[in-house]
């Protein structure tokens, strides 16, 4: 059976920092409803470079956190 979920990124403007904010989101690609779209990752955070792993299981992304000293890769299961 394939995966039924995909996940994409959501970039915003930021008053803050004059640039953007983005977040990671997933869909049900069975329904295809983009009101039922879930919010993975923070919106005060920005996440790029989304991978899934072969089972569907991990999400692995690349985020700029405020206090670190530059972009880090994070992962979700």
């Amino acid at each position: 059976a394939g995966h039924r979920h995909a996940v994409f990124v959501l970039s915003r403007p930021s008053r803050a920092t004059g640039g953007y904010r983005s977040s990671a989101w997933t869909v049900d690609t069975a329904t295809g409803r983009p009101g039922q779209a879930r919010r993975l990752t923070s919106p005060d955070l920005s996440a790029s470079s989304l991978l899934v792993d072969a089972r569907g299981e991990r999400l692995a992304f690349i985020s700029q956190r405020d206090d670190a000293k530059g972009p880090q890769v994070h992962l979700i299961r």
